[in-house]
């Protein structure tokens, strides 16, 4: 090979990879306008093309070849997806793999589809009212949300004598109306149930929207409490319980944020496996870009917080408090939260409040294989605690 050719076809190759590392390195950037979103996968394509053009040349290889590894890549990881979705046992590193393909660059989040959730000023978003379909690898629901953006009926509006306010394990992401712990519960206990869950609501905008509802009736109030939602929590109780509400600019950077991920477009998946392997080598981490005040567990704050605001609750609902405690794919030797609500509750006087410790109960099979949410198994499973708890306070 002439030198001149060589050199060439390296620059050529240069070039591809440069082209890559845009979507590889800078991913939030092609968020900036729609225009930017269509790019993305221009820029992979392309990227890839070139990039494979020049290297078959430096090698003396047929680029097709290369392109049929490639075909054979995207094949094999999708059906890593479907063995792994079918309960197929897959060597860990597959499954963590498969995970973080799935929750970061495939997974459609309810809150940022803007036909099933739209921009709110008060709690930044909130679920559209109307009849939906909500689907992902592992499941395709169904979805009605009621005049007041939650997801129940509308008559569960008027006189609940048991609400419910959470984020998507509350909410029921994955699973359909009448498979809702909270539906199960108003089966079994014959007492009118609303649920309030909202997809990533922290404790905050829980307490708010629950805050509009008449309590009047209500006898029982079901709080899920999760790990993430302590940075809502700190800025809110921070900001003398008022909350900080992002503008609808940042809402709909958000949306385009999640069309590009739940977008598939030829190679993507080969493309994100092996970028995340080049930002793992290169020490590049997309953690830099989440929330600044990130509260560890040990930190006071984070049981401080959530209790501040249990008791701007107490203030206004007089009847049984139910916490819940449902972390993803946990057991009771790795559940660090329940611990902590059991010793500040000891430390503390607050009265009418039980813990439903879950971990005691829930397995891996009370989870979606792939999705970090509770099955129709795991809602059962919480549904059935709950009215233990709600049958002892009777006694």
């Amino acid at each position: 090979m002439k030198k001149i050719e060589k050199f060439k076809y390296v620059l050529g190759l240069v070039s591809g990879l440069i082209i890559l590392s845009f979507p590889i390195f800078f991913f939030n950037a092609f968020a900036i306008t729609w225009i930017s979103v269509y790019s993305y996968s221009i820029f992979v394509i392309i990227g890839i093309s070139i990039s494979i053009y020049f290297f078959s040349k430096l090698i003396h290889y047929r680029s097709i070849y290369i392109f049929l590894f490639l075909i054979f890549s995207e094949i094999g990881i999708y059906s890593s997806f479907i063995m792994v979705k079918n309960g197929v046992e897959v060597p860990f590193y597959v499954l963590s793999n498969i995970k973080y393909l799935y929750i970061t660059r495939m997974r459609n989040v309810i809150q940022f589809d803007p036909i099933l959730s739209n921009y709110d000023n008060e709690l930044f978003y909130k679920l559209k009212h109307g009849n939906h379909h909500f689907s992902n690898l592992e499941f395709n629901t169904s979805f009605s949300v009621n005049s007041i953006g939650a997801r129940d009926d509308e008559n569960s509006i008027n006189t609940p004598k048991i609400i419910c306010i959470g984020d998507s394990f509350t909410m029921g992401w994955g699973v359909e109306n009448e498979n809702m712990f909270s539906s199960i519960i108003e089966e079994k206990s014959k007492k009118k149930t609303l649920n309030l869950g909202v997809s990533s609501y922290g404790t905050a905008r829980e307490f708010l929207f629950f805050d509009k509802i008449d309590l009047d009736s209500c006898q029982h109030l079901i709080i899920q409490f999760c790990e993430n939602d302590a940075p809502e929590n700190r800025i809110f109780v921070e900001n003398n319980f008022k909350l900080k509400v992002s503008s609808k600019k940042s809402y709909s950077h958000a949306q385009r944020i999640n069309y590009l991920k739940k977008s598939y477009f030829p190679f993507k998946l080969s493309f994100e496996f092996f970028a995340k392997i080049i930002r793992a080598v290169s020490g590049y981490s997309e953690r830099k870009f989440k929330a600044k005040k990130r509260i560890k567990l040990n930190d006071p704050l984070f049981m401080q917080d959530f209790f501040k605001i249990v008791s701007k609750i107490q203030e206004k609902f007089s009847g049984s408090l139910i916490l819940l405690i449902p972390e993803p794919n946990t057991t009771p030797q790795e559940n660090k939260i329940f611990p902590l609500v059991e010793k500040y509750l000891k430390n503390h006087s607050i009265s009418n409040v039980k813990v439903l410790d879950s971990s005691s109960f829930l397995t891996s099979k009370d989870y979606f294989y792939i999705d970090d949410h509770l099955n129709n198994q795991g809602h059962q499973k919480i549904a059935d605690g709950v009215l233990q708890i709600m049958a002892k306070s009777h006694e």
